[in-house]
């Protein structure tokens, strides 16, 4: 998998001049948290699979990453937009529940399929494009783990795309997302960006099933994605909102991940 990803790198530098995956380092960082990296197949885009190495259980808890590095400076679209922290990763290898993490389209080293053009991490981030695709790894990897309950995950822009796929594949038992900008258009607006005129806005096309326990973390001081961005859709669609009055965006999810995710799976279960 180093030597595809290695080639997958040096394609890039010939065609645009730059790789912004650092493989040494990431390859370090799976080996250190033991995952398995493997890629599924879609009709649309090929996806970046990381899974854990924990025991078998009824749940299967699918992660989903922020937005990485879609611009270079604030200004100029990234050429890779994976990032560099793996927060989601992380927090992945820290629960004793079976995970997945499912890669959004072009990213992990996945961008010299020649669909990927960067409307796909910018403005498009969260398009029908990118969801339907998503959508169809996830019943992919259901095909062959049948009969599982489903606890999604996303955080940040994946708390996004996990809040509009809760509506999309069977068997979710549960969505939780953390610091999770779930109202793109307020978003936008409170930080002063552009409009994602290309993306999906789950305040205007979710509505969660009764059914799916629907749980928001936000940490009060977070300045990425303010506290009212997330409550604008709790407010609409209902659901519990666990506050942490010294977290950010990125602190300190990573350091209560295993106490957060035991507090999740007694409501499950």
């Amino acid at each position: 998998m180093q030597v595809i990803i290695i080639v997958i790198c040096l394609l890039l530098l010939m065609q645009f001049g730059g790789c912004s995956v650092n493989i040494n380092s990431l390859d370090r960082q799976i080996e250190t948290l033991s995952l398995k990296r493997s890629i599924i197949t879609t009709r649309y885009f090929d996806h970046v699979l990381f899974t854990n190495k924990t025991s078998v259980d009824n749940v299967l808890y699918v992660y989903f990453g922020g937005d990485g590095n879609p611009w270079v400076n604030g200004r100029e679209k990234a050429l890779d937009p994976t990032g560099k922290k793996h927060l989601t990763l992380n927090l992945m290898a820290k629960t004793n529940y079976p995970g997945i993490f499912i890669a959004r389209p072009c990213y992990y080293g996945m961008g010299v399929q020649v669909q990927c053009r960067p409307d796909l991490w910018t403005y498009g981030r969260y398009s029908e494009q990118v969801l339907t695709s998503m959508a169809e790894a996830l019943t992919l990897i259901m095909v062959e783990i049948p009969h599982k309950k489903l606890v999604l995950v996303g955080y940040s822009g994946g708390g996004v795309i996990a809040s509009i796929l809760a509506e999309r594949v069977p068997n979710v038992a549960a969505l939780v997302t953390i610091a999770a900008n779930l109202d793109i258009d307020l978003w936008t607006k409170v930080r002063g960006f552009q409009p994602l005129y290309n993306s999906l806005n789950p305040m205007n096309i979710t509505v969660i099933n009764k059914n799916i326990i629907s749980i928001h973390l936000i940490g009060e001081q977070d300045r990425i994605v303010p506290n009212k961005v997330t409550l604008a859709f709790v407010k609409k669609n209902g659901g519990l909102v666990w506050r942490y009055a010294n977290y950010g965006h990125l602190c300190c999810w990573q350091d209560n991940w295993p106490e957060i995710s035991e507090r999740i799976a007694n409501l499950v279960r």
